[in-house]
């Protein structure tokens, strides 16, 4: 979850970047210190509490949570909302404040090392109102500000290698039957070349039985001449 991780349960390594919520101050409790700055008209206060950082305005306390791994976008986004609860709760509790509901105060971006976006990441930056394309932290990432695109990229990677060996397998598979099929062809051309062949040789045969019975009848003709009729025997 909060912790570095290797690959994820879908598979694909990422990181969340810039998950922060923002708690409305109802009662106002002790500040434990740590950085100022003026504003106008209030001060502002930076305080480290646990793995958060604090930050006072003059209505709320917004948490930032560092950069952590998890293991899908959305169970990351839970993790990280269930993880700044706990801790504010303690704070509360430890420094006498009330707060009310949190609100998501930045949109945090799902980040995935790509090596296919490293090259032109290092020399531009390409984005929109859902990702973007860099040189973050120097190895070229694309980043995700929606989790369901996030989700759906680590999808794409991990299951389309998948696929494309299936369907490479399916073609080996569709090659092999029609090396069969040409095989069988191959026999049937040369059964059907016999098959005429034999149609060929029977046909000749059939001719010279019809000239042979033609050439018979002939000679007992020219016999039944020779002869004359018989005559019968009183």
């Amino acid at each position: 979850g909060l912790a570095g991780s290797g690959k994820g349960e879908l598979g694909l390594r990422f990181r969340v970047d810039g998950f922060s919520l923002r708690f409305p101050v109802i009662k106002w409790g002790f500040w434990p210190g740590g950085e100022w700055w003026e504003m106008r008209g209030w001060r502002a206060g930076k305080y480290k509490f646990g793995n958060l950082t604090l930050v006072r305005t003059s209505r709320s306390i917004i948490a930032y949570l560092p950069s952590f791994y998890g293991e899908n976008p959305w169970r990351a986004l839970l993790e990280a909302y269930l993880y700044v609860l706990a801790v504010m709760q303690e704070f509360q509790e430890k420094y006498g404040w009330v707060l009310g509901a949190p609100i998501l105060n930045t949109k945090p971006s799902f980040e995935f090392a790509d090596p296919f976006v490293r090259e032109s990441g290092r020399v531009s930056r390409v984005g929109c109102s859902r990702g973007f394309v860099d040189a973050s932290r120097g190895e070229g990432e694309i980043g995700f500000l929606d989790p369901e695109l996030a989700e759906a990229y680590i999808r794409m990677v991990t299951e389309v290698p998948g696929k494309v060996e299936f369907l490479r397998r399916s073609v080996l598979r569709v090659e092999s039957l029609l090396e069969r099929v040409a095989e069988s062809m191959g026999v049937f051309a040369r059964a059907m070349e016999q098959h005429v062949a034999l149609i060929e040789s029977i046909k000749g045969v059939v001719d010279e039985l019809g000239r042979a019975v033609a050439e018979l009848r002939l000679s007992v003709r020219e016999l039944r001449e020779l002869l004359g009729e018989p005559r019968c025997r009183r």
